[in-house]
């Protein structure tokens, strides 16, 4: 769905379960998307999750969870994705459900509050 480098496709190799949830194992702090290639809001927010990994650069991760592929069924469920598009927030590698405005600046200012390193704005 994603043509830039700077977003990463993950799958369920790049999460950890724990006690205390589903983590990601090697992004700090980031934006992970979930979506599909046939979900017409997930293309409509394309450009901002672009604009996010842009912005972001190296200092943040932008990663993309595939939901139309089979194998990420499992995945879907422990996170509890019901729709598409879906956005977490990565902070100290875990994942919360980001629920706010679908912009790149919205989601960027809530990076910024939740890691003061992440502030771009």
């Amino acid at each position: 769905m994603f043509d830039s480098p700077l977003i990463r496709e993950v799958t369920l190799k790049d999460f950890l379960q724990t006690k205390s949830g589903i983590k990601m194992k090697n992004i700090q702090s980031g934006v992970l998307f979930v979506g599909a290639h046939w979900c017409g809001h997930c293309q409509s927010m394309k450009k901002d999750i672009e604009k996010i990994a842009v912005i972001g650069g190296i200092r943040m991760g932008v990663s993309f969870l595939d939901g139309a592929k089979p194998v990420n069924k499992q995945l879907l469920n422990l996170l509890d994705v019901s729709g598409f598009p879906t956005v977490f927030i990565i902070k100290k590698n875990k994942l919360v459900k980001y629920n706010g405005a679908r912009d790149h600046i919205s989601i960027l200012h809530e990076l910024c509050k939740s890691d003061d390193k992440m502030c771009f704005l």
